[in-house]
């Protein structure tokens, strides 16, 4: 019988053609756990052409194991910051224990794609990791900052095929309130920065050489999609919300005009919490809030100088129904699903959140139980698991 066995196994032989097919729709733990079988599998998971084509395939996919969340979450009692990763269908989490996590109180997701995420604290190095594979690297800051704000971008750049970061410091040099600007790009290829001669544009048609009339708000605000960068800014000035966009193919920045309903005067931090970026399937959405239950959801056309009014939520009246009344709560949209469904968080007092999925065309809601006890949600981001290399 054993010899048998032995001869069947033996006339068994899938073309390689036929293995990558199979392999590049296995999710990311799989692959990592079949680059052990043999020294053949492990050179082909570890190839470029293998990679790429897993990503494509990682991409096209909606369903799981692809489909995940990555969530910062703080605990200010004790300062302390964790990184939770969820895979569908979103009922526990896992903690993502980095050693920058020890050394760092809070940081900021500053940008993903494809599957790599980008964070920062003010005064240490950028950190660059993929929680699909464990591996990060560290990206030093060559410049320092006392008082000023700074804002990233982090995002492939297609027609370089190279990975890149955007760096943007900006402070106050004259007493009218105008800032100065100093813009530097991060090279993945290169592994090296270099200073942006691109100047930004003024918000009254003209190019600035010594001073700009706006501040760009930093890292919450900022989102990439399709190469090309944007961050919300504020005009020094008259406090107008503004958009500001940098295309990586020809290193322009723009400047595009918010919807009328966000021209009333805003302080900075209200700004960060009554609006945000989110990619809905593959267009770029300005949330605009109302109050702490409504919003706008605005679209911008493809030739990126108007908006167009998606749709308004009123409220979430499900959502409604599962919390308790009488308590004090908002509700923020966090992010929009590949098929739609809609990322919603409800802050309670003091702190306390609670997750949901929302379908804003049938109204059926999911509460993603995994975030019951979770305290002091700050950043939640979809993304796409994937082998891609730091």
């Amino acid at each position: 019988m054993a010899s048998i066995q032995s001869t069947a196994r033996a006339q068994i032989h899938v073309p390689i053609e036929i293995a990558i097919e199979i392999l590049s729709r296995l999710p990311v733990k799989s692959l990592l756990r079949f680059k052990s079988v043999c020294k053949t599998w492990y050179a082909l998971i570890k190839s470029p052409h293998f990679v790429s084509k897993h990503l494509i395939q990682s991409t096209l996919n909606p369903s799981p194991p692809f489909s995940s969340l990555l969530v910062s979450t703080s605990d200010t009692s004790n300062n302390h910051s964790s990184l939770l990763h969820l895979n569908h269908p979103f009922h526990e989490h896992t903690a993502l224990d980095y050693p920058f996590l020890t050394e760092w109180e809070d940081f900021c997701i500053v940008g993903n794609c494809n599957g790599l995420f980008c964070f920062y604290k003010c005064e240490y190095p950028v950190i660059l990791c993929n929680p699909a594979t464990r591996d990060f690297c560290r990206i030093s800051n060559d410049v320092w900052w006392d008082h000023t704000n700074v804002a990233f971008g982090f995002g492939f750049h297609p027609s370089a095929n190279d990975y890149k970061l955007i760096r943007i410091v900006s402070w106050v040099c004259t007493p009218d309130g105008k800032f100065f600007v100093q813009t530097d790009m991060f090279e993945m290829g290169s592994n090296k920065w270099r200073e942006i001669e691109a100047k930004m544009p003024s918000v009254y048609g003209e190019e600035v050489v010594d001073a700009v009339e706006y501040e760009i708000l930093g890292c919450y605000t900022s989102a990439f999609l399709n190469g090309v960068f944007y961050w919300q800014a504020t005009v020094s000035v008259s406090d107008e919300v503004i958009v500001v966009s940098f295309d990586m193919d020809n290193e322009v920045f723009q400047i595009i005009r918010t919807p009328h309903t966000l021209g009333g005067v805003r302080i900075r931090e209200e700004i960060i919490s009554l609006t945000k970026f989110v990619q809905l399937k593959d267009k770029l959405c300005l949330i605009d809030y109302h109050d702490e239950r409504c919003l706008d959801v605005w679209v911008l056309n493809g030739n990126e100088k108007s908006w167009t009014n998606q749709f308004k939520i009123g409220c979430f009246p499900r959502i409604e129904n599962l919390v308790a009344r009488g308590e004090f709560w908002r509700i923020r949209l966090v992010g929009c699903m590949k098929n739609g469904d809609l990322i919603v968080v409800v802050l309670l007092e003091p702190g306390d959140g609670k997750l949901f999925l929302y379908d804003p065309k049938s109204q059926e809601t999911k509460n993603l139980s995994a975030f019951d006890q979770v305290r002091h949600l700050c950043q939640i981001c979809l993304y796409t698991e994937t082998l891609v290399p730091v």
